[in-house]
């Protein structure tokens, strides 16, 4: 991509400047040269400002880039060919740069590290159709399996498989109907795609988190599974927050988690925090959970429910996994252990039984259950 006048200007002028000092340039020089760069970025179509934070002491910089809400494709093409050349500007000079950032709105563009230029221009085609979907925000960054919260922190020079995370927030309380309309939509945007990668999902239902290890769009299945697991929390008091994590690659594929602070387990004592949650309506749930996954995976899965602190230390916490034929819960609630386990038990999925024509070589926490 041909650059424009004024950055090679600016390139030219930064090699004149390094070449009187074999150190590099002076901190006195740079923030003239950032400013000529700044200058063409801030009267380039389709942006409203440009803000750069230059910290001489540690030789770092970190540019923001704020978008009109009507800027088009054609405009995020030039805008992010110089912020390429802006980064690389930085870079030649000495100074550490920080991931930089697109803004639209309640949206933000951060995946530069490793991408080349045709590639570039796809990826912020793709971010701005998402934006325009409907959703709350989309952010696209450098993924980082360790913290995908964080940004990169990466140069956008550096030589890098370019692995992408997506965080889609969809609009709060959707009916099931606007919501399914609002994900097809959003898996309809053609997607060039990323070598590996992460998408989560926000308010896929009520306090709802989903997170999809992998480079493409959730399947809209899983989506749609994975929101009606959530819905039958939805009504639960207390429901602080759910989170459904897919990961193909993992030993236990399907995770839930829960946390629900209802006030029913306020203050207790942990020999009576057994009993206080078997009348719970998230214990009640967590059986239909049971029916829910079974009627619908083979697959193993776990769930795991966090509750209110105990007066005599910790929070309550209820654990259970499937593998195979296998069921295995929190053993430190031998009452509740065991009744899911039973329920388990009664409408586990045929193909688990490899056949069988009844469930006797199941068990639940290592031990065979009596025939009903």
């Amino acid at each position: 991509m041909r650059a424009p006048i004024t950055v090679v200007a600016v390139l030219i002028l930064l090699a004149s400047l390094t070449a009187c000092s074999p150190t590099g340039p002076s901190p006195s020089a740079n923030p003239s040269v950032f400013e000529i760069a700044m200058s063409e970025l801030r009267q380039t179509s389709g942006v409203s400002e440009a803000n750069l934070e230059v910290v001489e002491s540690r030789h770092y910089v970190a540019l923001d880039v704020l978008l009109n809400g009507d800027v088009s494709p054609e405009d995020l093409e030039k805008i992010g060919a110089l912020v390429v050349r802006f980064t690389s500007l930085a870079d030649d000079g000495g100074y550490e740069s920080a991931a930089p950032q697109l803004t639209l709105e309640k949206s933000n563009y951060s995946y530069f590290a490793g991408v080349s230029d045709d590639q570039l221009t796809s990826q912020l085609n793709y971010w701005l159709a998402l934006v325009r979907t409907g959703a709350e925000a989309v952010s696209v960054r450098s993924y980082q399996p360790t913290a995908v919260a964080a940004y990169s922190g990466v140069s956008a020079t550096t030589t890098a498989d370019p692995s992408r995370y997506v965080l889609l927030d969809l609009p709060n309380g959707l009916n099931r109907e606007d919501r399914g309309e609002l994900i097809g939509a959003l898996a309809n945007v053609p997607d060039p795609g990323a070598a590996a990668g992460q998408w989560d999902v926000l308010d896929l239902a009520t306090s709802t988190k989903a997170e999809y290890v992998g480079p493409n769009f959730p399947e809209r299945d899983r989506m749609r599974a994975d929101a009606d697991t959530a819905d039958l929390f939805a009504q639960v008091p207390g429901l602080a927050s759910i989170e459904v994590r897919r990961d193909d690659s993992a030993t236990t594929p399907l995770l839930v988690q829960i946390v629900v602070f209802d006030d029913a387990m306020d203050s207790l004592e942990t020999a009576k925090a057994e009993d206080a949650f078997a009348k719970t309506d998230a214990y009640g749930q967590l059986h239909e959970l049971l029916r829910l996954l079974e009627s619908r995976t083979a697959d193993p899965y776990g769930v795991d429910l966090l509750s209110s602190p105990l007066t005599d230390g910790g929070n309550f916490h209820l654990w259970f996994d499937v593998h195979g034929c296998e069921f295995n819960s929190d053993t430190q609630w031998p009452r509740l252990s065991n009744e899911l386990g039973a329920t388990w038990i009664s409408v586990l999925n045929p193909d688990r039984r490899g056949g069988a024509t009844n469930s006797e070589h199941c068990t639940v926490n290592g031990e065979h259950p009596p025939r009903p």
